[in-house]
């Protein structure tokens, strides 16, 4: 029941958030963040800690990484925010998949609400850099690739657990494929955010 209350509570937020979310949003001040964070120039790196409350959540269902991801973004640690995002769609891919009662239940509703309201921001926090967005995808999927599922051990359904990371390097490969083209059509959706008004 708790469970459910709080899921309705996450559609309901996130319904208000893109209902209303273009109007609220203060584009130019968010582009500013992402660019300030664009210029420090640190070389993301999937440190200990990170590792450790990773390793932490790989025995919870993965709504939890949204979550974590959400507690990053309330903190303008957008970093951290998008390595335990791109993580949790890793997670969330390979369970539905060896779960066909998952989705959609309580636990998958709360999952998807949750990844819509942090991906929002995410994305568009990862589009201002394409190279950070490439380090990211690549720091999830190394992550995966070394680290078991413990929720839902990957040793059970090794092929699925591979088709789920396959999936984030198939946009990794994508966005280099057609780097000129992606960053061309990110450049011209942040001008456009931009002239929106507050």
């Amino acid at each position: 029941m708790k469970q459910l209350i709080l899921c309705t509570y996450l559609l309901m937020e996130g319904y208000v958030c893109f209902a209303q979310h273009e109007k609220q949003m203060d584009y130019t001040a968010f582009y500013k963040t992402c660019d300030s964070l664009n210029k420090l120039k640190k070389n993301p790196e999937l440190e200990k800690g990170l590792i450790q409350q990773l390793n932490q959540l790989d025995k919870k269902t993965p709504y939890h990484f949204f979550e974590e991801a959400l507690y990053f973004i309330e903190k303008n640690q957008f970093q951290e925010a998008a390595i335990f995002y791109q993580v949790g769609t890793i997670r969330q891919s390979y369970y539905i998949e060896v779960n066909s009662n998952y989705a959609p239940n309580d636990n998958w509703m709360v999952a998807e609400s949750m990844k819509s309201v942090s991906g929002n921001q995410l994305l568009l926090y990862l589009q201002s850099n394409m190279d950070n967005y490439q380090t990211v995808l690549g720091l999830a999927i190394d992550y995966c690739e070394k680290y078991d599922y413990q929720f839902s051990s990957k040793l059970n359904y090794l092929d699925k657990y591979q088709n789920a990371i396959k999936k984030l390097k198939d946009l990794q490969a994508e966005i280099s494929k057609n780097k000129a083209q992606y960053k061309k059509t990110w450049e011209e959706e942040r001008l456009r955010l931009q002239a929106k008004k507050v």
